[in-house]
């Protein structure tokens, strides 16, 4: 095998490399972009400030966020809660 077979082969395999290194950087960006568009959906539908609620995904996580966002749930409910709560 000649060097320039050799520096072809090489070269194949960093092509691959880098094609699938593009492609896997790709799909975690898209994933990422998924979940924020979720906290986001999440904040509106629960009465809660979306852009606090972004800007605590991009300090922790979106996942996480979205997590603590179903278990809090809906800031009305809560206030009609406390009203009822208070007349009662």
């Amino acid at each position: 095998m000649s060097d320039y077979e050799a520096f072809l082969a090489a070269l194949g395999v960093n092509v691959v490399l880098f094609i699938f290194m593009a492609v896997f950087v790709l799909v975690a960006a898209v994933i990422t972009v998924i979940f924020y568009l979720l906290v986001i959906k999440l904040a509106e539908e629960r009465h809660r400030d979306v852009t606090i609620w972004v800007l605590l995904s991009f300090v922790s996580s979106p996942i996480l966020m979205a997590i603590v966002l179903l278990i809090i749930g809906d800031e009305q409910k809560v206030e009609v809660n406390r009203e009822l709560t208070a007349e009662g």
